[in-house]
């Protein structure tokens, strides 16, 4: 919900133990770092790593697929989302 650069989305990519990845961050910054991740390791990722940028607290407005799981790497204030994941 909070991936930042990507640290996450492409560490689990390269292990290739999921079907798809979405990496969601609301800074614009962070979405285009991951961008440039993602065409760096272009030969090195498994699981295709979809980049979405938008507020964590509209991600079941914008995406209907049911998720097996959810990572909320956000220290401060990840609990406030726990409706939002479930």
């Amino acid at each position: 919900m909070f991936a930042g650069w990507g640290g996450f989305p492409l560490t689990i990519s390269k292990l290739g133990r999921a079907r798809l990845i979405v990496a969601n961050d609301a800074n614009p910054w962070a979405i285009a770092t991951l961008a440039r991740a993602l065409e760096r390791n272009r030969g090195k990722l498994k699981t295709p790593i979809i980049p979405v940028m938008a507020d964590a607290a509209l991600l079941p407005e914008l995406l209907r697929p049911v998720f097996t799981r959810v990572i909320m790497n956000l220290p401060h204030s990840s609990k406030q989302y726990l409706p939002v994941a479930l």
